[in-house]
């Protein structure tokens, strides 16, 4: 993506966050701004970013809660590997819901 496509990159930072993907994570992929500067697009707000990547980590939250059933169904994970990944998730939830 070139740094003229800024609506692209918008749309998908708002669908990767709605994925549970870390901001990070997706600004390490190829062709994707730093983290830094789709932070500061996120505080400018132009045409509503901001409130837009706002309600996609909301989904994302969700979708963080939904991985901690499958991590607890899954019965080809040792109970050590489940405890692990979703106290992460459940502690990660818990620091994103007191902003």
């Amino acid at each position: 993506m070139s740094e003229y496509d800024r609506a692209a990159i918008e749309a998908k930072v708002c669908e990767q966050l709605a994925l549970g993907h870390s901001l990070r994570a997706i600004c390490r992929e190829e062709g994707m701004p730093s983290e830094s500067l789709v932070r500061k697009w996120m505080i400018e707000d132009r045409e509503g970013f901001g409130t837009q990547s706002a309600r996609a980590r909301e989904l994302g939250h969700e979708s963080l809660a939904e991985q901690c059933i499958e991590i607890a169904d899954d019965p080809d994970l040792k109970a050590d590997d489940k405890r692990i990944r979703i106290d992460t998730r459940i502690r990660l939830l818990g620091k994103w819901s007191q902003r």
